[in-house]
């Protein structure tokens, strides 16, 4: 076996035994539920998503009013301030 293949089969089995890196432990963590949200029942999230549903048809209703990108933008902006996570 060549020097360069040794060394990429060790390199392999150091990242293996290190385990997962820090950037996929983060984007494991940003998927999961915050802790300050307990978790719902199926039913509970089924309304959850019927209300958002909900939310978003008058979001694009609302954003067809718009004459300029600008206040769109800003229409936009303040709606993403009021989320609460």
């Amino acid at each position: 076996m060549g020097e360069k293949r040794a060394r990429q089969q060790q390199r392999r089995r150091r990242r293996k035994a290190a385990g997962p890196s820090k950037s996929a432990a983060s984007r494991q963590a940003s998927t999961a539920r915050p802790p300050h949200l307990p978790s719902l029942d199926p039913a509970h999230e089924d309304t959850l998503a019927d209300m958002l549903g909900g939310v978003a048809e008058l979001a694009v209703a609302a954003a067809a009013e718009f004459d300029d990108a600008l206040d769109a933008e800003l229409w936009a902006s303040t709606i993403a301030s009021t989320w609460h996570f």
